[in-house]
């Protein structure tokens, strides 16, 4: 816990040598605010919150933002290079759903999305080395139903896919955005 009234609290997250760092701010009323990080987010870092998208940059150890609700979960802007393709996430399901991508000869976990949360990965290069077919899965945490979306011809330099998860799991699509 950082902060007891409104409650923020932070998580951090080390796995397969990557660093995954976000702050909670719970009770912080609709519209502008402006939330502490404490140090977990040096000044300059640019940092979205996940649930609404608004985005903003960590000046004098805090963010200004607004948003539609009072629950924000920070975390940093995923960087793009001109060559990573980001894998926007909206999961409609009534559980939560772990995201994977296969391609070229490979299957790799990106992360779990919760229930009506969006969330973002960026797929690893080397999924568009050799020709560039992508499918992405999602599968219900605890070994549930899995669904796919149909195969994607991505390319380095495609900016971006949306991979939803429809309500009743028939429909589940990815596209990619022009």
């Amino acid at each position: 816990m950082l902060q007891a009234q409104p409650y923020i609290f932070s998580r951090t997250l080390e796995t397969n040598g990557r660093v995954d760092r976000v702050v909670v701010a719970m009770d912080q009323g609709e519209g502008g605010k402006t939330i502490p990080v404490f140090g977990v987010f040096p000044n300059g870092t640019e940092l979205t919150d996940a649930y609404s998208g608004a985005t903003g940059t960590v000046r004098n150890g805090a963010i200004a933002l607004t948003t539609a609700s009072g629950l924000v979960l920070l975390g940093e802007t995923p960087v793009e290079t001109p060559d990573s393709v980001v894998v926007y996430v909206t999961n409609n399901w009534s559980l939560p759903m772990e995201i994977f991508a296969t391609g070229s000869g490979t299957m790799y976990r990106m992360g779990t999305v919760n229930p009506g949360m969006p969330s973002h990965f960026v797929l690893r290069r080397e999924m568009l080395a050799t020709n560039g077919q992508v499918q992405f899965w999602g599968q219900a945490s605890g070994m549930g139903p899995r669904v796919g979306s149909e195969v994607l011809w991505l390319r380095a330099g495609d900016a971006a896919v949306d991979f939803e998860i429809t309500t009743n799991l028939v429909g589940t699509r990815a596209t990619v955005r022009p």
